[in-house]
């Protein structure tokens, strides 16, 4: 009887003892979590008040100034929330990015409810702390894009739909249904989420039971409230932007190229996550009877899975290593136990701490990257994405200074969409930018809104003016395009004048600005001379001297001069008129008088010059005496 007390008071010092220690790694995993999102929340403050508007962003700031039911490019949610960031009194981009900001910033926390569905606590607070380490998901809410409402509409669906299936209340099948009519409000690709659904429903026991649960039809009601303003918008509009999203935005033909894909998330995600995440889903269709795995495996197996499919056949020239996003989110509850398995061995440990590790370290890296773009430093990577935040804030101060030394003008112009809302943003709204015909305004889905808005090409035709200031990003097009575009201006007005030039980043970003004047074929024309560095390439140069050959151009007034300039200084001044036939061929509306004598060719000393890093440009000076400086590169000498 002793002994038997005494081994009952055992056994409850140890279950004791076991719950403690349960208790202290939960304690800690939710710190670990808390404290990360602490410090990772403020950094994203900072890049939120500091960072320039990506393009998109600022386009769907003009869109929160227009509200209305829809969009050419996207359904109204974002702009809705753009409006509403606008409505406090918060100034410049922190002002539109606000309440992605805080919505961003509630993803983690979703996950961790989420998980708490499918596994134990601490498991749950591991499962949201991985979400910081993802980086595509740790930094979302930085940036005004349908992005953030998309994946919070997708993830936060999840618990709720777990509870909903087993309680069956109401309450529960109403949030279901407001989180569907969120998602439809964010983008057109939630669609996908709706594929993955299906599977449940058609796959799982309980995916089936609720097709026969009032609840369930009652939030498939509600969910497609979400869908009446867009659709209100494309019957309105010749269903715009359903046919950019699903039609002329997809060729719909397989493309090798789209086989990548898989190697291409491994990258963005971290190649141990992506295939801790993969494991996941197949483990979590291993054990159907767990509780949430069911509804875990089919959704993120159908997104994952629905994402990967389309992309063989879709959109392959805009970013989308995005999309699949949510179905990684999903399954993050459960990998912590899976990282768990992986460490009981030394390599496998080694293999997971460098895999969260690296999530970690990109997480860091990436508003480091932005903001060195942002300063106009040239970017060690992610170039996709410092490219389209950089220059925009000397890019609207440029433009402000040639327009007020100029005696302003009535009409404002810009060759394209991403540059008119740039510039609009940075002029306060104060006065219409209109637009040019460009095919970024058709490749992107918003010319339809510019003709909405009056603001494309064909209403600035319409409207009465006799002076304007036209800002053309020549950089928005490829270098072969280029030349083509800006003799096209010679033929759509009255008059063309080249005002001004911004070049940031050594070339990378390059604006300039005309006088135009309204009328056709203009009498007089003056567009920018161009050149080219054919030797030497870009990288390391040595000897005593190096031969510098390319060749130069300008349309009408020919070119007088060819420097070769170093780090900014006239070093060679080039032997120009050689023959280079190939550059007619190339262009052969061209008007440089000198064709096909267009080439040239100097000898630099290198014996003055400095090992190390330089900027090897030319400057031109064409027959009316205007410069430019042009083909800017990195050398080093060694």
């Amino acid at each position: 009887m002793i002994r038997t007390m005494s081994s009952g008071a055992s056994a409850r010092g140890e279950d004791v003892a076991f719950e403690s220690s349960d208790n202290a790694a939960r304690s800690r995993a939710r710190a670990l979590f808390v404290a990360s999102w602490l410090a990772l929340f403020a950094l994203k403050l900072a890049l939120v008040a500091s960072v320039a508007l990506f393009g998109d962003e600022a386009f769907y700031w003009q869109e929160s100034r227009a509200l209305a039911p829809g969009y050419s490019d996207i359904p109204p949610l974002t702009a809705w929330l753009v409006a509403l960031g606008r409505a406090l009194p918060f100034a410049g981009e922190a002002g539109v990015r606000w309440p992605f900001l805080l919505v961003g910033a509630a993803l983690p926390w979703l996950v961790v409810a989420w998980a708490r569905c499918v596994v134990d606590a601490r498991d749950a607070w591991h499962a949201g702390t991985l979400v910081l380490c993802v980086p595509l998901a740790a930094l979302l809410g930085v940036f005004a894009l349908p992005d953030v409402p998309l994946t919070v509409a997708i993830v936060a669906a999840a618990p709720a739909l777990f509870v909903a299936i087993r309680r069956d209340r109401t309450r529960d099948w109403l949030l279901c249904g407001a989180l569907v009519a969120l998602g439809w409000l964010s983008h057109y690709r939630y669609a996908m989420f709706y594929l993955a659904g299906a599977a449940f429903l058609l796959v799982t026991p309980d995916g089936r039971a609720m097709l026969r649960r009032p609840g369930f039809w009652l939030a498939q009601c509600v969910g497609a409230a979400g869908l009446l303003p867009s659709l209100a918008f494309n019957y309105a509009h010749d269903f715009a932007a359903l046919s950019f999203q699903f039609v002329d935005r997809h060729a719909w033909a397989f493309d090798p190229r789209a086989l990548r894909e898989p190697f291409v998330q491994a990258l963005v995600t971290t190649p141990v996550l992506f295939a801790a995440c993969v494991v996941a889903i197949v483990r979590g269709a291993r054990a159907p009877r767990a509780p949430g795995t069911a509804l875990l495996w089919t959704l993120a197996a159908g997104l994952l899975g629905g994402y990967l499919v389309v992309g063989l056949f879709a959109d392959l020239e805009r970013s989308r290593f995005h999309w699949p996003l949510p179905a990684y989110l999903l399954a993050l509850p459960l990998v912590p136990a899976l990282l768990r398995d992986w460490s009981r061995r030394a390599a496998g440990r080694a293999l997971v701490v460098a895999g969260v590790a690296l999530g970690a370290a990109l997480t860091l890296a990436v508003p480091f990257l932005l903001l060195r773009g942002n300063a106009g430093a040239t970017p060690l990577a992610l170039g996709w994405l410092t490219d389209n935040t950089r220059g925009w804030h000397e890019a609207g101060a440029w433009f402000d200074e040639v327009r007020r030394r100029g005696a302003g003008g009535d009409a404002l112009i810009a060759d394209n969409f991403m540059l008119a809302a740039e510039l609009d943003f940075a002029l306060g709204g104060a006065v219409p930018i209109h637009v040019l015909d460009h095919p970024a305004n058709r490749k992107h889905g918003r010319a339809a809104q510019l003709a909405i808005w009056s603001r494309d090409e064909a209403a600035l035709r319409a409207m009465p003016w006799r002076r304007g200031i036209l800002a053309v990003e020549e950089t928005s097009r490829r270098p072969v395009e280029r030349l083509d575009a800006y003799r096209s201006l010679c033929e759509r007005f009255g008059a063309v004048r080249m005002l001004d030039e911004l070049r940031l980043d050594a070339g990378r970003a390059v604006f300039v600005a005309f006088e135009v004047v309204p009328g056709r074929d203009a009498r007089t024309c003056e567009l920018p001379a161009f050149g080219y560095i054919d030797a030497p390439v870009a990288g390391a140069i040595a000897g005593e001297t190096v031969a510098v050959r390319g060749w130069a151009i300008s349309e009408r007034a020919g070119i007088a001069r060819v420097e070769v300039l170093v780090d900014g200084e006239s070093r060679a001044t080039a032997r120009y008129g050689l023959p280079r036939p190939e550059v007619r061929a190339q262009w052969p509306r061209s008007e440089d008088p000198g064709h096909p004598r267009v080439g040239f060719e100097a000898r630099l000393e290198l014996a003055t010059l400095a090992r190390g890093p330089h900027e090897l440009a030319l400057r031109l000076t064409d027959g009316n005496g205007r410069t430019r400086i042009v083909a800017e590169q990195l050398v080093e000498r060694r």
